[in-house]
């Protein structure tokens, strides 16, 4: 029966480990660490493969920060061109660079019929500056999109952190409790080791039977079972608790005392922290800012944009110039000295592309303020959801402590019969049975109670202690 009990409460130590226990005892076998939870947690934070992404994504956002602003900055560029080319037209300009501007031509004379086909040499050699004077606006939505973006990531480091300490609470009870159905399971293979003693010593007087004896060495040998079985349990209790904590051990064990279940808030104050404080729900508001300002951003590109540009250049052609002397070395020499300063005014007065991916984009934005919805509603249901778990499972605390103390006080009337003389084999197992059943839901209520209690913390974005949890 107590085999029976301790399987059926294995799912409930993986599933739902997050309960209060005794403190457990040292840990067992060669190179077993044991944390306390603060210690566990804290080890997470610094370790956890999950915490590291994030935060190399908010440290990614945080760079992307410097972005926008630098279009404020001068850019130089310099650029070198020699290529061959037809000069069969009244001018010939040089290739356009994308660093320096270039305004300046070379003129040739009108040739009439085929003209000469033949290549001529141009060279070129340019050093330039460009400084932005006024671009309608674009860092500002840039600036915006960017702090939208890190809030985001912020957002959602939280949300992993979250998700990542509810993972060692639950991992951590749930190895301090596997230590409470060890000791449970202990506790009754003493009690049927003594009970077996005794009655030996009837059947040695010839006051039992041996049949007896033999019930009593069969009862023995499924208690022995038992203990395996709840060693197994916790060791795999152990490694959960390493895996949920990003250590390289193969088993960490808890230390320290049980950390006191919180007292939960009511149930309206749990729905407005966790509406206030929800790391979901402050992403999703950033990331519906991040597409208004993608919005602005592509309604900014359609102002005019105002830019300063200067630059020094030494250029020549091999083509016959119009009038003058022909450059020395045939134009393979860029020895024609030429400056230039002045601004440019862009205007994009119609682009049908860009009006598209505004409207694009607005669309975006209106699907995202529904996501918002969704997701205040969904936590508002989880809260109570939450809450009214924690209720139910304290409210059941008082009966299975009374349950247990009852037990307690059978089993220990039975055992004393068992000494006179007086109890039947069936009913001392009996009474042993219920105990170890009553023990046993004593640990599995605690640990509905305390994961209730866990999750309630976690929907409303707090840590156990009820102070909202920061971003690791």
């Amino acid at each position: 029966m107590i085999a029976r009990l301790l399987l059926f409460s294995a799912p409930l130590l993986l599933l739902a480990p997050a309960a209060r226990a005794q403190t457990p005892p040292p840990a067992e076998g060669p190179g077993i660490q044991a944390v306390t939870l603060d210690q566990a947690l804290a080890f997470a934070r610094t370790h956890h493969v999950d915490l590291a992404v994030v935060k190399a994504r908010v440290a990614a956002a945080r760079v992307d920060l410097d972005v926008p602003g630098s279009r404020w900055q001068p850019t130089v560029g310099a650029t070198g061109q020699l290529f061959g080319y037809t000069a069969n037209n009244t001018t010939a300009s040089y290739v356009g660079s994308p660093v320096v501007d270039v305004p300046r031509v070379s003129s040739t004379r009108p040739v009439g019929g085929m003209g000469n086909l033949g290549p001529q040499p141009a060279t070129l050699l340019a050093v330039g500056v460009r400084q932005l004077l006024y671009d309608g606006g674009l860092t500002a939505a840039e600036q915006a999109l960017a702090d939208a973006v890190l809030r985001t990531e912020t957002a959602s480091a939280r949300t992993a952190w979250l998700d990542v300490s509810l993972g060692v609470e639950e991992s951590w009870f749930s190895v301090q409790a596997a230590h409470r159905l060890l000791a449970t399971a202990q506790q009754a293979h003493t009690r049927q080791q003594a009970h077996r003693d005794v009655v030996n010593a009837f059947v040695q007087k010839k006051l039992r039977p041996m049949a007896d004896l033999t019930r009593e060495d069969a009862l023995l040998a499924r208690y022995e079972v038992d203990v395996l079985q709840a060693q197994a349990g916790l060791t795999v209790t152990r490694a959960l608790l390493a895996a949920a904590m990003g250590a390289e051990a193969d088993q960490v064990d808890a230390a320290g005392s049980p950390v006191p279940l919180p007292p939960s808030p009511s149930l309206e104050l749990a729905v407005q922290r966790a509406i206030r404080q929800s790391p979901r729900l402050q992403a999703a508001a950033a990331r519906l800012e991040a597409q208004q300002a993608r919005t602005h951003v592509e309604e900014v590109k359609r102002r005019p944009e105002l830019h300063a540009t200067a630059g020094v250049s030494g250029q020549a052609g091999g083509a016959p110039p119009s009038s003058g002397a022909a450059p020395a070395l045939g134009g393979w020499l860029p020895e024609v000295p030429n400056w230039f300063a002045g601004v440019v005014l862009n205007w994009p007065i119609y682009d049908a592309h860009q009006n598209a991916v505004i409207a694009s984009s607005s669309a975006h934005e209106a699907t995202l303020g529904r996501e918002i919805e969704a997701l205040r509603e969904a936590r508002r249901v989880a809260v109570r959801r939450a809450w009214s778990d924690v209720e139910a499972a304290l409210q059941q605390l008082p009966a299975i402590q009374k349950a247990r103390d009852t037990a307690q006080l059978n089993a220990a009337q039975a055992d004393a019969r068992l000494r006179a003389g007086m109890a039947t084999g069936l009913e001392v197992v009996d009474a042993e049975t219920r105990l170890a059943e009553a023990e046993i839901l004593i640990a599995t209520g605690e640990f509905r109670a305390a994961r209730a209690r866990a999750i309630l913390a976690r929907t409303m974005a707090e840590d156990w202690y009820g102070t909202e949890a920061t971003a690791p």
